[in-house]
């Protein structure tokens, strides 16, 4: 099926549910994946981000986090917005706090909100921190939020006080952090022209790098499943890297690093040699 500037998606019960730039939302069904079949165009404006949760979506946009009840996903129905005078590149939703990523446009500097969503028909605005430059992802774990803060590197914000965020730390080696995950005290993270990169975050003051694949493209995002990681690779396309030998153990006055480098098992498409 064809989707002109498709910009993200998500998937619950066989509906997928994909954010398109010009349109909105187009929802289509996936029951039979040789046979998509569109279930409706939702026009809502320009939507970028789209992000499902148990029949509610948060479609993000030029204005704002629009939320939405797809419990009919034929005939979808606003419930609220959120930052509707912003910008919104991005959202992370844990314990009923929705983390939202945006830009504000008179000044042009991006900005992480947090919301209380328990009851969503009455989000409560928790607080707030200005992050400054451009930001494209967020990871939220035990109110640590890990942002992919592009050519600033990767962000790390405590929201133990909602009303006094802080920075814990902030890792940068020069690359374009666009996507990231974590899990374990591992924190994976698409790096743009520096590529994957695997970061012990045990201490989250001091990150130290345990792993790294680089073969000349563009990582731009990533998915994690079991010991794969899927990345989307502006040079490569699609790379399936594999993680073999992997892990940390920490010991009482030292640390102790047992690693294998990833290893791309499946080019799925290579460039054509000139």
């Amino acid at each position: 099926m064809t989707v002109n500037l498709p910009h993200d998606f998500d998937v619950e019960d066989e509906v997928a549910y994909i954010a398109v730039w010009n349109l909105g939302i187009l929802i289509i069904n996936v029951s039979d994946a040789s046979n998509p079949s569109i279930i409706k165009e939702y026009t809502t404006g320009t939507i970028g981000h789209l992000n499902v949760e148990e029949n509610i979506a948060f479609a993000g946009g030029l204005y704002g986090m629009n939320i939405l009840n797809i419990s009919n996903p034929s005939n979808l129905e606003s419930i609220n917005i959120l930052c509707e005078d912003m910008g919104v590149h991005n959202s992370f939703i844990q314990n009923d706090i929705i983390y939202i990523l945006a830009w504000n446009w008179t000044t042009d500097f991006d900005w992480i909100f947090a919301y209380n969503i328990s009851d969503i028909m009455n989000p409560i605005r928790l607080g707030e921190y200005e992050i400054g430059s451009t930001s494209t992802d967020v990871f939220v774990e035990d109110k640590v939020a890990y942002i992919a803060n592009e050519y600033n590197g990767v962000l790390m914000l405590n929201f133990s006080d909602f009303l006094n965020p802080s920075i814990i730390s902030r890792y940068d080696d020069v690359g374009s952090a666009s996507e990231l995950e974590v899990h374990n005290n591992i924190l994976y993270l698409a790096n743009g022209y520096t590529g994957v990169e695997l970061l012990d975050i045990t201490n989250k003051s001091n990150p130290i790098v345990l792993a790294e694949h680089f073969d000349g493209g563009q990582s731009h995002s990533l998915e994690l499943y079991d010991d794969l990681i899927y990345v989307g690779d502006s040079g490569d396309g699609l790379e399936i890297l594999e993680i073999k030998g992997l892990s940390t153990e920490t010991v009482i006055g030292f640390e102790l690093y047992f690693i294998l480098l990833l290893i791309p098992i499946i080019p799925i498409y290579k460039k054509r040699k000139k």
